[in-house]
């Protein structure tokens, strides 16, 4: 589809439809009549996205049809989206005629926008962390898809984006690519150790047993005045991320049971 016809697809059509489903489908999806299939993707649960073309009542009768055997969570109308932060930013899985949009390919990799940590850092850092003038320095570790650091980057962060996994690595590159922002986004296929320098920035929405051993790392990269978004954490465990990263002042704590996600500040004066 050219950017023309994108132009006037999303002008005219307003029969788009968001499906996730439990698991994947063991065998291709073929769709009746009047119903296409705009996206696809696994996201983080092993669970299935699907952003359908069609009128409501051709969807009513495919989920009739599969649903004996691919219960479903969701469906709802989309505009081809996966999310929209409150800034106006748009995440999508493909191409949307937008300037202010991500298009982002998951694959597999941890980031895709639907998990309720990866949600609770996107809201943190759009809505706490401003757009700056002059280019600040961050670091995502664990980076997956690269979803934070694309966001970062488009608030005027120049990202060092820190992931182990080497097929995690090449997806965050790849997303990079299709966003023209490799100007602005390293990729570092490699552990924390392999980092040194000061971030005014740190994002890491990594579980729990990583960020306790990894807090003095962390807190040690961080520069005076900066500011680290962490989760990946069960609302429960709060206690011990906030003992781990004590020497750090707390701004503020989200939840979306049962997870959490907190964002935190290096005092100006040297820990």
């Amino acid at each position: 589809m050219t950017q023309s016809e994108t132009d006037k697809y999303f002008q005219n059509n307003q029969n788009i439809w968001r499906l996730i489903l439990e698991r994947p489908p063991e065998t291709p999806i073929t769709l009746p009549a009047g119903l296409e299939i705009l996206a696809q993707d696994i996201i983080e649960t092993g669970q299935y996205l699907l952003i359908l073309k069609g009128e409501k009542q051709k969807l009513r009768s495919f989920l009739n049809l599969i649903r004996p055997y691919i219960p479903y969570l969701s469906v709802e109308p989309n505009k081809g989206e996966i999310l929209r932060l409150s800034s106006g930013l748009i995440i999508s899985p493909y191409p949307l005629p937008e300037e202010n949009c991500i298009c982002l390919k998951s694959k597999g990799a941890f980031g895709s926008g639907l998990h309720p940590t990866t949600r609770l850092c996107l809201s943190l850092l759009d809505e706490k962390f401003t757009p700056r003038e002059i280019p600040f320095l961050g670091l995502d570790v664990g980076a997956g898809s690269g979803i934070l650091s694309l966001v970062a980057a488009k608030k005027g962060g120049q990202m060092l984006a820190l992931e182990i996994d080497p097929q995690a690595a090449l997806i965050c590159t790849q997303n990079i690519a299709s966003n023209r922002l490799e100007k602005k986004i390293h990729v570092i296929c490699g552990g924390i150790e392999t980092i040194r320098g000061r971030f005014h920035l740190i994002l890491a929405n990594l579980y729990l047993r990583l960020l306790i051993p990894l807090a003095s790392e962390i807190i040690k990269l961080l520069a005076p005045g900066g500011i680290l978004i962490l989760s990946g954490f069960w609302e429960s465990t709060l206690s011990q991320i906030y003992y781990a990263y004590r020497k750090l002042i707390l701004l503020e704590t989200r939840l979306a049971s049962p997870w959490a996600g907190t964002i935190l500040q290096k005092p100006i004066s040297r820990i």
